[in-house]
């Protein structure tokens, strides 16, 4: 039996929801059946691109192992929507930076306006 993290479990679920219209609902069973068949997809999806990785001799597996084992798989229609979501992600964390760097930094003049 798998046992996803919660926080798998929750993300899941928040995606099933997102997709479903307005008052439609969905049970218990359902939300466990969708957990498990996330979970069997995903490490499908690992060992797959595990494969492409260790084809190249390499130990670390990258985005193209991924879209390489996504196409392996035949689902090459989500390929430019995981390509779209990857650079959404990136664009996010380069806005995460700038705004930690931007909080982090000292003052760019002198005492940053002290005086004495």
């Amino acid at each position: 039996m798998f046992l996803p993290c919660c926080y798998y479990v929750l993300t899941v679920l928040f995606v099933v929801v997102l997709q479903l219209p307005d008052g439609v609902n969905v049970s218990k069973e359902a939300r466990r059946a969708i957990s498990q068949a996330a979970s069997v997809f995903v490490l499908y999806a690992t060992s797959c691109a595990n494969n492409f990785a260790m084809k190249a001799k390499r130990k670390t597996l990258n985005a193209g192992d991924v879209m390489a084992a996504m196409e392996e798989m035949e689902f090459e229609r989500f390929l430019e929507p995981l390509r779209e979501a990857l650079e959404g992600q990136e664009m996010m964390l380069d806005y995460f930076i700038l705004i930690r760097i931007t909080l982090c930094a000292p003052p760019l003049y002198g005492d940053s306006g002290k005086t004495s």
